[in-house]
């Protein structure tokens, strides 16, 4: 719905209804700064969903997921078969939930924002700027007459 539309049908609601339109108004007015804390967390919430999506769809992220399952099933075998007090001192199971833990790690690692680059733009910007003086310095002042 776009922004008109929704304008056109709160000022008909308002018109008919002034009344709760007025407690309404009072409330938001009231509680302003936690209504927009829970905006700027609804959004944060929708684009975090986005992101995991999109992590999830990634086949390096599934292939590492599946080598940490994998580790772990076959680390939780090898607990049950030789009992659950020897597989805590047991030094294959814990390097088994090791490789399990790195895999998984690999899996959720944050990939690298974008570096900024303002440095670079603002040589550039100040090269074209001394540019641009020495050519306007070095043309000839035209004669009015």
């Amino acid at each position: 719905m776009n922004k008109g539309k929704v304008a056109k049908v709160a000022v008909k609601t308002a018109k008919r209804y002034p009344k709760p339109t007025v407690k309404g108004a009072k409330f938001v007015v009231r509680h302003r700064k936690g209504l927009l804390q829970s905006i700027r967390a609804s959004r944060k919430a929708s684009e975090g969903s986005r992101r995991l999506i999109a992590r999830a769809s990634d086949p390096g992220f599934r292939d590492e997921v599946a080598a940490a399952m994998s580790t772990l099933g076959v680390a939780a075998k090898r607990a049950q078969k030789i009992g659950g007090r020897s597989a805590v001192e047991d030094k294959r199971t814990r390097e088994l939930i090791k490789q399990a833990t790195s895999h998984l790690m690999t899996a959720v690692r944050e990939e690298p924002k974008p570096r900024s680059h303002k440095l670079r733009n603002l040589a550039l910007l100040g090269v074209l700027a001394g540019g641009a003086y020495v050519v306007l310095k070095a043309r000839p002042a035209s004669t009015a007459t």
